[in-house]
């Protein structure tokens, strides 16, 4: 792993917000072997981290929510031309506490949409370059 560590704030009405702490990571063997045309992220949940740990601003969060103390997963993308890149996705996490599961199917499949839509807002409405362009 690289190290970057990251909080993030799922807010879920009519239940306790969720929140987590990863450590992140990508493979430059995976970007080096394939010549630049494969990337990968990877997170793994962070362990022991309590709510008086994290930085002040971010406690807030914490106050009504309730911690997932098991996330992992990753990203695995390829360039397939110019213009198409394949994304393979996974994850695992257990949100802790009660969620009814046809809830928590809703909620994993509205927050996918939401990551694609929100890289693609992103991507339309930025000038920012990264040294990982394909």
């Amino acid at each position: 792993k690289d190290g970057r560590i990251v909080f993030m704030n799922l807010p879920i009405p009519m239940l306790s917000d969720r929140w987590w702490v990863t450590i992140q990571g990508t493979s430059p063997e995976i970007r080096k072997i394939s010549n630049g045309t494969m990337a990968e992220l990877t997170w793994d949940a962070y362990p022991d981290i309590a709510p008086s740990d994290l930085p002040s601003h971010l406690q807030v969060y914490t106050k009504n929510g309730v911690q997932v103390q098991e996330n992992h997963g990753g990203w695995l993308l390829i360039k397939l031309d110019d213009t198409h890149t394949l994304g393979e996705y996974h994850s695992w996490s257990d949100p802790n506490g009660y969620i009814p599961a046809g809830l928590a199917s809703t909620l994993s499949a509205q927050g996918i949409e939401h990551v694609f839509d929100s890289m693609l807002e992103y991507a339309q409405q930025t000038t920012e370059t990264c040294q990982y362009s394909w």
